[in-house]
């Protein structure tokens, strides 16, 4: 991966997501918590110059208005998207035969596309931080609770990277002749 040389690791307890254990982006959608999300993905989708698109163990595509550049996507912001990126009331309530998305992608395949791209990360990652049960004594029963460290990758110093190597708005309909690539993929 283009960032695997700047991947650090830190220490962090998760915030349960209870009383006064919740984040900034909890709670109902507003301004500002929208906002925290899509500061989140926005990173999006970045560009590498040639001598390290020739490095990827499956190869991506040039940039037409960037010669020497491969776009790519970093997963954990396309797993952001998946997460928050459209709005999945309106989608689990429409016909499964309407509604189209920009690409042309039913929505409905799109949100399997999506779901099941998080349950791949998630089990690649397998995080296997410890949750313990503490006794609460205002219910009188034991009770999970997460708020406990886990070991992460830096994920500020990712997003930092992505957007310093993000890529332009670029047109998808141009074909480029690409020497590090000789096939294409069918959808």
């Amino acid at each position: 991966a283009p960032v695997q040389d700047l991947v650090q690791y830190e220490t962090r307890v998760f915030d349960s997501g209870f009383g006064k254990h919740t984040t900034k982006y909890m709670g109902p959608p507003d301004e500002e918590n929208n906002k925290h999300w899509e500061d989140l993905y926005q990173a999006g989708i970045s560009m590498i110059p040639i001598d390290k698109a020739a490095k990827l163990p499956v190869k991506t595509y040039p940039i037409p208005e960037r010669p020497g550049y491969y776009v790519i996507g970093i997963d954990v912001f396309h797993q952001l998207h998946c997460l928050v990126g459209f709005n999945f009331e309106r989608i689990l309530y429409m016909d499964r035969n309407e509604d189209k998305d920009k690409d042309g992608l039913q929505n409905m395949d799109h949100l399997d596309h999506c779901i099941d791209s998080i349950r791949q990360s998630l089990m690649c990652s397998s995080d296997i931080s410890t949750i313990v049960w503490v006794w609460d004594s205002a219910s009188h029963k034991a009770r999970p609770h997460a708020n406990v460290t886990h070991t992460c990758r830096d994920f500020e110093a990712i997003r930092q990277w992505s957007l310093e190597h993000r890529a332009p708005v670029w047109n998808r309909s141009i074909f480029v002749p690409d020497p590090l690539r000789q096939d294409s993929a069918q959808y």
